[in-house]
């Protein structure tokens, strides 16, 4: 059970009760895009709960530790062992829609970071590779 959070709308804050009734709050803020971000724990494991203003929930991030990772994903990390820098492992989960896996790479090369997104099964759905964007502030 969750405080009153002043900086949170109460909306979200009723939301993220009903839904994670068991969670931890760690912090909650507004990002970039005007979605609300809560970030807490649930049974140990780390997440990020995006919702709108109006409370309405839109996904959640459960990052997976080492024993959390599915096999599939460490079978592929594992195949890669020598090409990447950081890997991060998480389950996403959506209104509506079955929840789904993503492995976030950082390889050790010149190459962009990579993305893939796995069934629930282990099923390849989608790879992609994202360039850095690079910001200069004048």
């Amino acid at each position: 059970m969750i405080r009153h959070e002043p900086s949170i709308p109460f909306s979200v804050q009723m939301n993220f009760q009903h839904l994670y009734p068991e969670a931890v709050l760690e912090d909650a803020y507004e990002n970039d895009w005007g979605a609300v971000e809560v970030c807490f724990t649930d049974q140990e494991a780390f997440s990020v709960g995006f919702f709108n203003k109006n409370g309405d929930w839109l996904m959640t991030d459960h990052y997976l530790g080492e024993h959390e990772t599915p096999y599939f994903m460490n079978y592929y990390l594992e195949s890669m062992a020598d090409n990447y820098f950081s890997a991060i492992a998480i389950l996403r989960e959506r209104p509506k829609e079955r929840p789904y896996y993503m492995l976030e790479i950082e390889p050790e090369s010149e190459q962009p970071p990579m993305k893939i997104k796995f069934t629930e099964a282990g099923e390849l759905i989608n790879f992609w590779q994202v360039w850095r964007e690079e910001i200069y502030m004048n």
